[in-house]
């Protein structure tokens, strides 16, 4: 169930990235690039922030130039 509901999920993502990418006249797969590094980057954060490589502050700066 956790499968089929994970793939629902993605579905309405790529749907709402679809109308997004022709409302505003952005290719679709340049879309799907600018997600990935976004979800990229907050995975590196999160990697550092277990790690301790990085101070919490630093990391509640760069979460919010993200959003």
């Amino acid at each position: 169930m956790a499968f089929f509901e994970s793939m629902l999920t993605l579905l309405l993502v790529a749907i709402v990235f679809l109308q997004f990418s022709r409302k505003f006249r952005i290719p679709y797969p340049t879309m799907l690039a600018i997600a990935g590094v976004i979800v990229a980057k907050r995975r590196r954060l999160a990697a550092m922030r277990r790690a301790d490589e990085i101070d919490d502050d630093v990391v509640h700066m760069l979460e919010q130039e993200l959003d």
